[in-house]
């Protein structure tokens, strides 16, 4: 992904350079339209939609996904409510004949951190319509949540490497603890510490 953490690993990391003392928790805000800017730069590329079968030119036979929202939910979950439209018919005359769907679906899951990333786990996916379920679970599991892999220690690493442009020291990350992810109104709140190795 492409949206950067807070300044404020940086500013955490030129601190140590210039006063090498304990410092607090640092914290990294990643706010939703930033993340989904990029659902919408990786998976719904089509207008803002994107087709579970089907496609823009199969006006009589698909079914699709569109404008996602991003949103804080209970139980620190991290949701994401798009509109599901499909359509089953035939073509006769030159008219699309059969039935149309439309409903909300909610998709959620727990943001964690795992293996350097920032990640969701426990998908859960709710509609009206349980004939979808397992369409609709099978593109989260495969294509949205991967969407949603934040590489949160590469990240932190470019950070103390742009705090070592400013000293005549090279600063490296030691290790990485995440101590809390919160969403938040309108951002997914990340607290961390992390150890650096000054040389």
């Amino acid at each position: 992904m492409n949206p950067r953490l807070s300044a404020g690993l940086l500013l955490a990391c030129t601190l140590l350079l210039i006063h090498p003392a304990p410092l607090p928790a640092a914290e990294a805000r990643i706010h939703y339209q930033a993340l989904r800017k990029v659902l919408l730069q990786q998976v719904f590329k089509q207008g803002g939609r994107h087709f579970l079968y089907g496609g823009s030119d199969a006006s009589c036979r698909h079914a699709l996904l569109e404008n996602p929202v991003i949103a804080a939910a209970p139980g620190g979950r991290l949701r994401v409510t798009a509109q599901f439209r499909g359509r089953a018919g035939v073509e006769l005359g030159g008219e699309c004949v059969g039935a149309t769907d439309a409903f909300q679906v909610v998709m959620s899951g727990v943001p964690v951190y795992r293996s350097g990333e920032l990640l969701l786990d426990q998908l859960q996916v709710e509609t009206p319509r349980p004939i979808y379920n397992d369409l609709i679970r099978g593109f989260f599991r495969d294509t949205l949540a991967r969407a949603f892999r934040y590489p949160l220690l590469s990240e932190v690493r470019q950070a103390a490497a742009d705090a070592s442009r400013q000293g005549p020291y090279q600063v490296q990350v030691a290790g990485l603890e995440v101590r809390s992810i919160r969403p938040q109104a309108d951002a997914l709140e990340v607290v961390l510490d992390f150890s650096l190795n000054v040389q």
